[in-house]
């Protein structure tokens, strides 16, 4: 692996991961980059008398790996290494299939294998539903979708583009 430079990030596309609300404080949206999935950023807004203890109304925080480095030169150079994985993220990254898969079932199947409790509800394995989306944030497991066709409500709402099942693989290269 060879570390990344500013250079390499420019025109690249980012994807929105999630918005954050941190209530009265203000908010966060949560990006990362789409060519370099290790690799992303949360711009924070501030509000109010958080801002004000801050002495500021925003900021930018990079991440590698799914949790908030120092800096992007710190980012950049971690980009160079491979990720560290626990006991649990190795386990479950040997049971993700090498082709696409349908995701649920995929959760559902290696929670089975790991022992984990079993499912709550509409079948969501909870604890490896978490530790697939980790290993996505660290690159090594791809998310897909495959297309559905539309159920009444949906095509009534005008929501087919809801109507997929979302996939997932191990990466080539982890």
């Amino acid at each position: 692996m060879t570390a990344l430079t500013i250079s390499d990030l420019a025109g690249k596309t980012v994807r929105l991961q999630a918005h954050l609300n941190l209530g009265s404080n203000g908010y966060g949206y949560a990006y990362r980059f789409v060519d370099y999935p290790r690799l992303g950023y949360v711009d924070y807004g501030y509000k109010g008398a958080h801002a004000r203890k801050l002495g500021k109304t925003g900021e930018r925080k990079w991440t590698l790996d799914g949790a908030i480095v120092e800096s992007l030169d710190f980012a950049l150079a971690g980009y160079a290494t491979a990720p560290e994985l626990d006991d649990r993220e190795k386990a479950v990254l040997a049971l993700v299939p090498d082709e696409f898969e349908p995701l649920r079932e995929v959760e559902k199947r290696i929670s089975a294998e790991l022992g984990d409790p079993p499912p709550e509800r509409d079948g969501y394995a909870q604890a490896s539903a978490t530790t697939i989306s980790t290993l996505h944030s660290k690159g090594l497991v791809e998310i897909g979708r495959r297309k559905d066709e539309p159920n009444e409500m949906q095509k009534r709402l005008g929501l087919e583009h809801l109507a997929y099942t979302p996939l997932v693989r191990r990466k080539a290269h982890g």
